[in-house]
């Protein structure tokens, strides 16, 4: 699978529909970035079709330069994923993400 960090709203629709919360809707992460609150968007593509997604917010810790980030709410994230979020956290100074999984 291919991952890629969405910039706009080109997949909206689509994102929507792989998710399963409401907390992960593209409407909620418009919400939280009216806010002030730092949104990143994970799509999953096999081909052209998305099959896995995750919405994260990001806080920055004061001084030490970092950021943390936090998933409420989605799905069991994959190896692959989680491979990926932790190549991309290193780039971008993020010391860790907390998943909040949406198991009942």
């Amino acid at each position: 699978m291919e991952y890629k960090i969405l910039k706009n709203d080109e997949y909206k629709t689509s994102f929507n529909i792989v998710v399963h919360h409401p907390m992960q809707l593209w409407e909620w992460g418009e919400l939280r970035k009216s806010e002030g609150t730092t949104v990143v968007r994970v799509v999953g593509f096999e081909g052209k079709e998305i099959k896995e997604a995750l919405q994260f917010t990001l806080h920055p810790l004061p001084i030490v330069g970092y950021s943390v980030g936090y998933a409420p709410r989605g799905s069991k994230p994959s190896k692959e994923l989680l491979d990926f979020l932790f190549d991309w956290g290193k780039q971008h100074k993020i010391s860790h993400i907390t998943f909040e999984p949406n198991i009942q």
